[in-house]
């Protein structure tokens, strides 16, 4: 299996684990899944800490402020001032967990829509 079908499947798992309404009915198959490759948990872990670091974004809004568009332009302007180092290592990160999520985003919506079709009507079943 593909990084990204692991990495989809994990998505998966988090999504049918966060929403199902008795989880234990679910988690005697998500333990086989973990336990059949290594890639299972790393991935399901990365895709854990990926929601839970995007959970937190909400509290960095300003209560009651508008947001201001323009901010990290003006933060980074490179003509007036140098940027700091760590601006840079945190501007990688965003890119790269924003584009990591968009491809799991994708691959989930692709999953979904093909089990739609497939299964009109029918309660999803675990991957």
């Amino acid at each position: 299996m593909s990084n990204t079908k692991v990495d989809a499947a994990a998505a998966q798992w988090l999504i049918e684990l966060e929403t199902a309404d008795r989880i234990e009915q679910l988690w005697p198959d998500f333990q086989v899944w973990l336990a059949q490759d290594p890639r299972h948990r790393a991935a399901f872990l990365r895709v854990e800490e990926a929601g839970r670091r995007l959970d937190a974004l909400r509290y960095l809004r300003p209560s009651g402020k508008a947001v201001n568009p323009d901010l990290l332009s003006e933060m980074l302007d490179a003509s007036e001032r140098r940027r700091a180092p760590w601006v840079d290592r945190c501007i990688r990160w965003v890119s790269g967990t924003a584009s990591s999520l968009l491809s799991t985003a994708r691959a989930l919506r692709a999953e979904g829509q093909k089990r739609v079709s497939r299964d009109e009507g029918k309660p999803p079943s675990s991957p």
